[in-house]
């Protein structure tokens, strides 16, 4: 059917050009209007997002307000943590492991140490969700602590592995379970318990999805069903909150090299779940796909041409986030080149064409020569 498609295409492409006088002057006219309209409204925005809110309207005064962030062992949420503690906001930092290298490095590099609490929290644990929101109250009724309203959340934690959904045990959904319960769950989980201080606050969830929710990559897709569904749950919740004055937003980061994308664990994780399926699942993937998931990953996660080395920068737009006037709806990190691909190959060509070009490119991998033996230390091959 494909080609049926390609050559109909043709067959039309041809007609139409010759008969162009016909109809040509209404298209040339309706695109040179989409194309004013649409460089007048990118000017206004960055007018206004880059003029206005950042050097005209006044910031939003952190003074009596905290910022609570979930996943601050290391990464996105430990670098904003110690920003907005530079900057003057209270900040619960939510880790994984409260006493762990990450939380002490946290307190060690804080500005003002005095003005940031680290609380235990698992996001898939409604129990130590429900003793971070006692101990958030706590701070927040003692007069002593200098802040008196929850301002923002930041729901940043999250899990990244690989690997095709028949790689894990029988009856299994592991990885997507996983994925669900942090990446999205635990954001609908964290979101729910602290939402009558935010609402108390009139103040803002800003919430991590990425790039990979608008656009699935070959290998990951646990993680971009997962985030797609927090970029929905997101958009949601800016339609069900604003008559209280409370803001969602959507921040989506391409890939940045942050301990998150530790090429290393994830091939192991994706090595373990294959050995753990079926024998017939091993036979019908061949060990040769073991080898194919470890490159695309060590190219996805590892490649400076792919992985952006500066996390500052999604960092500075979750600062934004919080901060500005009059925050976006949602936020895209990624570079300029790379986003001008991305809205070509998800919102411009046929669905068709993407799909032929996206395995056109993962075959292109193929022949890229990588050394994968030091990512599977410890795992058998």
């Amino acid at each position: 059917m494909a080609w049926v498609k390609v050559v109909v295409s043709l067959i039309l492409f041809y007609y139409l050009t010759v008969s162009q006088r016909y109809w040509y002057f209404l298209i040339s006219w309706l695109v040179n209007l989409i194309v004013i309209a649409s460089i007048s409204w990118w000017i206004a925005r960055k007018i206004t997002r880059d003029f206005l809110c950042k050097s005209v309207l006044p910031r939003v005064n952190p003074t009596g307000k905290a910022v609570l962030i979930t996943g601050c062992d290391s990464g996105f949420g430990h670098m904003t943590s110690i920003e907005l503690n530079r900057l003057g906001f209270f900040v619960f930092a939510g880790c994984l492991d409260a006493n762990g290298k990450g939380a002490k490095e946290l307190l060690a590099l804080a500005p003002y140490p005095n003005r940031i609490v680290i609380i235990q929290m698992n996001v898939t644990s409604p129990d130590e969700i429900s003793s971070a929101y006692e101990r958030v109250e706590q701070v927040l009724n003692d007069s002593s602590s200098g802040v008196d309203q929850l301002f923002a959340i930041v729901n940043n934690a999250g899990i990244a592995l690989s690997g095709p959904i028949e790689w894990s045990k029988e009856n299994s959904l592991d990885p997507y379970d996983s994925h669900m319960e942090v990446n999205t769950m635990g954001v609908i989980r964290v979101t729910r318990k602290f939402l009558p201080l935010i609402r108390a606050s009139k103040g803002r969830i800003v919430n991590l999805s990425s790039i990979a929710a608008r656009a699935n990559i070959h290998g990951i897709n646990p993680y971009s069903v997962s985030k797609a569904a927090t970029a929905k749950f997101t958009e949601g919740l800016q339609e069900e909150l604003a008559p209280f004055g409370v803001t969602a937003i959507d921040v989506n980061p391409w890939f940045y090299k942050t301990p998150l994308l530790n090429p290393k664990n994830i091939i192991k994780a994706a090595f373990k779940r294959f050995e753990e399926s079926s024998e017939e699942v091993r036979n019908a993937y061949g060990r040769e796909a073991l080898v194919k998931v470890a490159k695309g990953t060590v190219n996805l996660v590892s490649d400076p041409k792919i992985v952006i080395q500066f996390p500052e920068q999604v960092v500075d737009t979750l600062v934004d986030a919080i901060t500005s006037a009059e925050p976006d709806a949602v936020y895209r990190v990624i570079s300029p080149v790379l986003r001008e691909i991305f809205w070509v190959l998800n919102d411009f060509l046929p669905w068709e064409l993407v799909i032929c070009i996206r395995r056109l490119l993962n075959k292109l991998q193929d022949f890229k020569e990588i050394n994968v033996d030091q990512y599977l230390v410890g795992t058998s091959k």
